[in-house]
């Protein structure tokens, strides 16, 4: 519970300090009227992926483009990659824990401002995850257990585009886990991954 406490936090602050402003000088007021920006593309880097493993003691980074279809829309890929594990010294045990995952999305910018402003995304993915077993006082051989999932991400989010190009992007959804594929040798108590749950994307880059 506290590890989310402290990643809301981590929103609200960025929400708070003026994260959505639409242009290097703001004067107030949000002009969501205005039509698609002369920005066609945009390169970005995922913080809430980043912070998302950091929460866990692991590492994570995640990465993007995004290019615009029309007014009103654009398609969108990103992949991130993490690691993270733990240790139980009094069992002589470790694990160590390798995530990947890739999606193609579409986004709807509400108010005809592609790339920039309120938009709804949906898309299909895929992920690939690996359990690595290791006891340390004994010659029993590391056991390793693969993962796969196909997933459907559903989130909302606002892009904001200040000065020439850089890019704060905030959004926030739920993914869907499907088709989820076991190993067959794997005989843990641990639940598998579902690749589902709540998801937040916490973005920066810069658009051209």
């Amino acid at each position: 519970m506290a590890k989310k406490l402290v990643f809301v936090l981590v929103i609200v602050a960025f929400v708070a300090g003026g994260g959505f402003a639409q242009n290097s000088v703001w004067n107030g007021s949000f002009d969501l009227e205005a039509g698609p920006t002369p920005q066609k593309a945009a390169l970005f880097i995922d913080l809430g992926y980043t912070l998302g493993y950091l929460l866990i003691g692991g590492v994570g980074i995640g990465a993007g483009w995004e290019s615009r279809i029309n007014s009103t829309s654009s398609w969108l890929i990103n992949a991130g990659i993490g690691t993270y594990g733990e240790e139980w010294r009094l069992l002589n045990y470790k694990y160590r824990a390798l995530d990947f995952s890739a999606e193609v999305n579409y986004r709807y910018y509400i108010f005809k401002s592609a790339l920039d402003k309120l938009f709804v995304n949906a898309g299909i993915g895929y992920g690939h995850y690996s359990w690595t077993y290791s006891w340390t006082s004994s010659s029993r051989a590391d056991e390793k257990y693969t993962w796969g999932s196909f997933n459907i991400p559903l989130y909302a989010g606002w892009k904001a585009i200040i000065g020439k190009g850089f890019v704060a992007e905030l959004d926030l959804g739920y993914r869907i886990g499907i088709n989820v594929i076991k190993p067959d040798n794997y005989y843990s108590s641990w639940s598998s991954p579902t690749y589902g749950g709540v998801i937040a994307g916490f973005r920066f880059g810069w658009a051209f």
